[in-house]
């Protein structure tokens, strides 16, 4: 008979930046995007962990400070540990920062559930001469303890087995002052009904809770099996003993932090034997230039521009490999077609449609990707990111938000779904809204390739030829337009549509890391430019094969596709480009990354069939459809703010559940572009 395999859920829990989804990657062999700033897992993933005859389900819930949670991310990390979701939680602390970490260990330890504390990063603590006990910890907190790396998996088994045999319950070691400490015996008397390791925590909460949120507490000890109404009598009765000695809320939640805290340095003191960390003073004084006065702006924009630099320097050359093996590509496909004896509209379908399209899409689009993704995820896992939320917070805060904004705006130049779905780490709603409707202001993925061809164009028809580096800093100024206008949104919409105050931003700044190269460009590769590339390549051969069917669909002496275009050329004359550029933007609708790709099969369509899907090849259909500087330059501010792609106009909506919010979100870009491509076409009418 075979032995029952003991299955055991394990909640992965910590601060942000301690290095969780790394652990929860290595131990699970799944793939969640890691990097060196708080604020990246923003919902819970889950992976198995097999161990002979046990399992471990391993739940990576959202890096949290505390679990008297203000922000979604700490909602979700909280509620998960304390209404029992997990037979087991395995705190992550970070060894070089191990005082900061103790505070939530202690709190996770209040809650009663076995727990299991894994001390990571010990390699990169040693080397900047930090050294700890952690046989003393382990007594200290009452719970087995392990060293780990992270991202070597050979130090996690010990991890894996103390999960498996469901880490320990250990009594809390936190004594607050006397008046609390009293109303929280008190309290957890009336509360016998809950199990006695979470009796302690529940009347802590409730007692700090006050009576801000007592349709949760009420319906949580309903759920429990108590006595809603008596229980909120008495906590209300202990507060009002609580105030008459000076305990108003704000002390009372002084007070307990300061216990907790007291706490974990009492501990810290006793298992930190060095803590001298040779990183401190170097840190400190790069981020006085990189956060200071001098060099914070001024350096942020010179690594951007450099990041477009080598993208357009990189990708030019596999671009146009690309190019020539879809031309090939065609040629041979339309050459078996006809030796086989498909009719004509099936070799039209299959060629200049959807294959065609594919060609645009992966030509342009996927080696600057390949350089692009890399390169931010370097900078990202260098610790540079932070810093870009840091110096961005007065700016935001300025325009009625908060530096956190500054985190998912930059999540947005991957993907702006991603973006909208990350506004979840902001704490009030009303901030999450506006950081949410604006996040399409800046380019994705999808569209950085688009706008780096189309700049090109527009230099190509400005002076006949373009440089590398007058692209980049267009580009670079490009990026700094959308940045300007979503403060500038977020300013209006926060005195507009929705008014209040900014609240206040903290964020941990990490320690600058030498980047791992290889594993974070693999992973670059692999989890950004294959998720873009095959959603782009899903939709591009279907929109591909839909827009040749309109060409090839006659009315009159004219194709469909001709005739929708005239009829949308005098809306795309007035803001400075034609019908078909417009036509093309509201095809790509499921995906950006079809724009150019669908405008050269819509210009292909009505007059001769070009095989090349390069720059050159754009260039001559172009123009013989009577573009200008002036269109080029329209049609690249409309691909910098049109409406979002579908994916983020529905993230919008389940993320914000606002009709509202989505109307606004697919109407800010939009309105934005096409008074910016007015005016321009306004002024090239006057100058010429």
């Amino acid at each position: 008979m075979a032995e029952d395999v003991r299955r055991v859920v394990c909640a992965l829990a910590g601060n942000p930046n301690v290095g969780k989804s790394t652990l929860f990657n290595s131990l699970t062999g799944m793939h969640a995007h890691t990097g060196n700033w708080a604020g990246k897992t923003v919902e819970c993933q889950t992976g198995e962990v097999s161990l002979g005859v046990g399992k471990i389900t391993l739940v990576d819930i959202p890096g949290t400070y505390s679990l008297l949670y203000r922000s979604e991310e700490e909602r979700i990390a909280g509620e998960y540990i304390v209404r029992g979701g997990a037979d087991v939680c395995a705190v992550v602390c970070d060894a070089s920062a191990l005082r900061q970490n103790l505070n939530l260990v202690l709190q996770i330890i209040e809650t009663g559930i076995p727990t299991v504390v894994a001390v990571n990063l010990v390699d990169e603590a040693r080397r900047r001469g930090v050294r700890l006990d952690l046989k003393e910890l382990s007594s200290l907190l009452g719970v087995p303890v392990v060293a780990t790396v992270g991202y070597k998996k050979r130090t996690l088994p010990p991890l894996a087995r103390a999960i498996s045999e469901g880490g320990a319950v250990a009594k809390s070691t936190v004594i607050y002052p006397e008046p609390i400490e009293r109303a929280i015996v008190s309290l957890s008397h009336r509360l016998g009904f809950v199990c006695e390791g979470r009796r302690r925590y529940l009347a802590l909460s409730l007692l700090l809770s006050g009576e801000a949120d007592d349709g949760a507490a009420e319906e949580e000890i309903s759920r429990l099996g108590g006595d809603a109404c008596s229980i909120i009598e008495c906590r209300d009765g202990l507060l009002g003993e609580l105030f008459a000695l000076g305990y108003d809320e704000e002390r009372l939640n002084d007070a307990v932090a300061s216990a907790l805290v007291g706490q974990a340095d009492r501990i810290a003191d006793a298992v930190v034997l060095s803590d001298f960390d040779r990183g401190i003073e170097r840190t400190r004084k790069i981020d006085k230039f990189l956060t200071g006065r001098v060099g914070a702006y001024p350096v942020m924009l010179l690594l951007l521009a450099l990041v477009f630099f080598l993208t357009l320097v990189l990708a030019s050359y596999p671009s146009e490999l690309l190019s020539r093996l879809f031309s090939y590509m065609e040629g041979a496909l339309a050459s078996f077609l006809g030796w086989v004896g498909a009719p004509e509209w099936l070799r039209g379908a299959l060629v200049e449609g959807a294959v065609r399209t594919l060609g645009q899409v992966v030509a342009v689009m996927l080696p600057p990707m390949v350089i692009f993704f890399p390169l931010f995820a370097l900078l990202e896992d260098s610790g540079y990111l932070p810093r870009i939320a840091y110096n961005l917070d007065r700016p935001f805060a300025c325009a009625g938000c908060c530096g956190k904004q500054a985190l998912t705006m930059c999540m947005g130049f991957g993907c702006n779904a991603v973006g909208i779905v990350g506004c979840r780490i902001i704490e009030t709603r009303r901030e999450r809204i506006l950081a949410a409707v604006t996040n399409s202001l800046v380019p994705c993925n999808g569209r950085l390739p688009m706008l780096i061809s189309l700049i090109s164009l527009f230099y190509i028809f400005l002076t006949g030829s373009y440089s590398t580096l007058s692209v980049a800093l267009t580009l670079t100024l490009f990026i700094l337009v959308g940045v300007g206008a979503t403060l500038l949104s977020t300013y209006v919409l926060s005195r507009t549509l929705y008014r209040g105050g900014g609240s206040s931003f903290t964020v941990e700044l990490p320690p600058y890391r030498r980047p791992r190269f290889l594993s974070v460009t693999l992973r670059a590769l692999r989890d950004k430019c294959g998720a873009v590339l095959a959603r782009a390549v899903a939709v591009a051969a279907p929109v591909g094969l839909a827009v040749w069917v309109l060409g090839a669909v006659r009315v009159g002496q004219s194709s469909l596709l001709v005739h929708i275009s005239s009829i949308l050329d005098p809306v795309g004359n007035f803001f400075g480009m034609d019908g078909a550029i417009l036509l093309a933007f509201l095809l790509a609708i499921p995906a950006n990354e079809i724009v150019l790709p669908t405008l050269f099969v819509i210009y292909s369509s009505s007059g001769g069939i070009a095989m090349d899907v390069g720059l050159d090849a754009m260039r001559a259909l172009f123009s013989a459809n009577g573009w200008t500087p002036t269109v080029a330059l329209c049609a690249g501010i409309f691909a910098l703010f049109h409406w979002p792609c579908s994916t983020s106009l529905l993230t919008v909506w389940r993320e914000t559940r606002s009709r509202r919010a989505t109307l606004v979100a697919f109407l800010l870009p939009t309105v934005i572009g096409l008074m910016l491509c007015a005016l321009i076409n306004g002024i090239s009418f006057l100058i010429y």
